[in-house]
């Protein structure tokens, strides 16, 4: 199992054997996880709460600056705050704008610069890939599947947890 992502091939999955454990030590990791698991709740709560907090003031900030006509402003001992302002659009969200937007970005940039910014979403990629894997063990292929342009998968452990 890779230690950064939790991720483990499947021959190495395959090949797991199971290791003697005692009750003590599932009980006493249990609890271990249990206890950091809600420190980590209550802290992500927290920062959560004061992202909001500081999301509202530079709300704030923003509304009083433009309201005194000001694109910065410079406080003595703290510093200068000032505006950013940048152009942003939106993703197309209908098949017909999408095609338009590759359409242009091949004709001004390239078929390989375009292929190198589309992407798939990764939750999207694997229940494509769960689907048609599935359709091809019910249809007896399960063992030869593969989706060209991928990587064999790996499975990925993770633990959920319910109070008792």
């Amino acid at each position: 199992m890779d230690s950064e992502t939790g991720k483990m091939d499947l021959e190495t999955w395959s090949k797991a054997q199971s290791v003697p454990v005692s009750t003590t030590q599932l009980d006493q990791l249990v609890s271990e996880y249990r206890i950091l698991r809600e420190e980590y709740e209550k802290v992500k709560r927290i920062s959560g709460d004061k992202y909001a907090k500081y999301v509202d003031k530079e709300k704030e900030l923003l509304e009083l600056m433009q309201s005194a006509g000001k694109t910065k402003y410079f406080v003595e001992g703290l510093g200068t705050i000032y505006q950013i302002n940048k152009l942003s659009v939106t993703t197309p969200k209908t098949l017909a704008d999408k095609k338009s937007l590759f359409d242009y970005v091949r004709s001004q940039h390239g078929e390989t610069f375009l292929m190198d910014k589309l992407s798939i979403n990764h939750q999207t990629l694997n229940k494509l890939y769960n689907t048609d894997f599935e359709a091809a063990t019910e249809s007896g292929k399960g063992e030869m599947f593969s989706i060209p342009g991928l990587e064999q998968p790996t499975s990925q452990v993770s633990l959920g947890f319910r109070k008792g």
